[in-house]
C-alpha cells in the first residue's frame, strides 16, 4: 500500500565496520522504517557503497515514500568535507567518500563520522536531552566516543576529536588496528574480544570447551560466540566479558575526568 506523505523525509544510514543499518525519518527525527545488513566481505568502498545504494532502493521499493536528503554516519576519521583519511576497521583511507555517494545517489548528501552522529542524536533526544556536557562510548566492532562540552560538539583537529577507543589504556600493550598500542579498541572492542578469546582457547583448550563447540573452530570464535556462551553460563566466556567490562570502565573514568 503507498503511504502518502507530504513532509520531508530523510534517509539514514550508520555504516560501521561489518553492518549497515538504513532508516527512513520524518522531519521531526521520527522513525518511519528501518533496515539491516551485512555489508560485503570485501569491504571495497564501492562494492560497500552499492550496496547502500540497493538498502536504499529496497527501502523505497517496500514504503513507497520518496526521499529528499541523505545522511550517512561512518565508522571513520572523517572530516567536515566528507573525506575519509582513515577507517582500521572498513580498511578504508584518503579518499572523498561525500563524492562516490553523490555520483551514486540522486539527494543532497550529508556524511559525519557514525558515533559522532550518534553522539549528537542521544543529546538532542535521548539520556543528554537538556545538559551543555555529555561524553557518550559505543562499543561495536570497533570503540567510538562522543563529547558534548558547553553545548558544542566535540569537533578537533580534521573534525576527529573524541577518538575514544583509541586513548592509551595499556603502555605498549596490545596491538590496535590502527597504528598504536595499547588502546582502548585493542582490548574491548568486538574484533578484540574475538581476538582475546581465540587466544585463551588456544592457551588452555579444555576450558575453551564450549567456546569450540559453539564456533567450530578457533578461527571462528567471534564476539557474538562469547556472548552467547556468556548467556549460558560458560565460565572462559564469563571471565572475558568481565575483563571487558572492567577494561571499559577504567577508559569511560579516563574519559570523564579528562
Amino acid at each position: 500500500m503507498v503511504q502518502e506523505v507530504t513532509e520531508p523525509i530523510t534517509f539514514g544510514v550508520d555504516l560501521g565496520g561489518t553492518k549497515a543499518n538504513v532508516v527512513l525519518l520524518d522531519a521531526v527525527g521520527q522513525l518511519l522504517f528501518s533496515r539491516k545488513s551485512l555489508i560485503p566481505v570485501s569491504k571495497d568502498p564501492d562494492q560497500v557503497l552499492k550496496h547502500v545504494k540497493n538498502e536504499l532502493n529496497e527501502c523505497l521499493n517496500k514504503t513507497a515514500y520518496k526521499a529528499s536528503a541523505f545522511g550517512l554516519g561512518v565508522a571513520a576519521q572523517i572530516d567536515s568535507e566528507g573525506f575519509v583519511f582513515g577507517s582500521p576497521n572498513l580498511g578504508w583511507q584518503n579518499f572523498s567518500l561525500t563524492r562516490k555517494l553523490e555520483s551514486l545517489i540522486d539527494l543532497p548528501v550529508f556524511v559525519t563520522n557514525d558515533v559522532r552522529a550518534a553522539t549528537w542524536a542521544e543529546w538532542q533526544y535521548g539520556a543528554g536531552k537538556g545538559v551543555d556536557d555529555l561524553a557518550v562510548v559505543f562499543v561495536g566492532t570497533g570503540i567510538g566516543g562522543g563529547v558534548i562540552a558547553n553545548g558544542q560538539v566535540l569537533a578537533g583537529c580534521n573534525n576527529s576529536g573524541a577518538e575514544l577507543g583509541h586513548i592509551t589504556l595499556v603502555y605498549d600493550g596490545r596491538k590496535c588496528r590502527c597504528p598504536n598500542k595499547g588502546c582502548l579498541e585493542a582490548y574491548a572492542g568486538g574484533w578484540a574480544i574475538a581476538a582475546r578469546a581465540q587466544e585463551a582457547v588456544n592457551e588452555n583448550p579444555k576450558k575453551g570447551d564450549f567456546l569450540l563447540s559453539l564456533a567450530g573452530a578457533v578461527e571462528n570464535i567471534t564476539s557474538a560466540t562469547v556472548a552467547q556462551a556468556f548467556h549460558e553460563a560458560d565460565p572462559l566466556a564469563e571471565l572475558l566479558v568481565e575483563q571487558t567490562g572492567k577494561f571499559l570502565a577504567a577508559g569511560s573514568v579516563s574519559v570523564v575526568n579528562a
